[in-house]
């Protein structure tokens, strides 16, 4: 059985117009996680979250990025009646197959049990 290719330069829409294809594919996550502590509740391109510490935590692609530039966007909710406090981790150095994330509440790490992380970049 043959097995043939889609070649597209845009995608259109009937009513909402054309897009690009290079913009799908350069602005679409290249991995997302929601978890609990290291338990991952359901993702895209993560094989696992290493739970290093308290509120410490490493998130582990299935695929590699192409480089370090790539961007995170790191949420988590806070304790009821806790303030919101969100630092780099500095002592872990990102990777193109993991980075680090780090959970603060009032200055102090905590597990949060409703992380997500989404990582926007190019894969390897």
């Amino acid at each position: 059985m043959a097995h043939g290719k889609l070649k597209a330069d845009e995608i259109e829409h009937s009513t909402a117009g054309t897009v690009d294809t290079q913009f799908v594919v350069n602005g679409s996550a290249k991995a997302w996680v929601n978890f609990n502590q290291a338990s991952v509740d359901d993702s895209h391109n993560v094989s696992s979250v290493t739970d290093s510490d308290v509120g410490r935590f490493v998130v582990n692609l299935s695929n590699s990025m192409g480089n370090t530039g790539y961007a995170i966007s790191v949420c988590a909710r806070n304790p009821v009646g806790s303030g919101a406090d969100f630092k780099e981790n500095n002592d872990v150095a990102r990777a193109t197959g993991t980075t680090p994330v780090v959970t603060l509440s009032g200055g102090s790490y905590y597990d949060s049990s409703d992380a997500m992380v989404i990582f926007q970049g190019d894969l390897a």
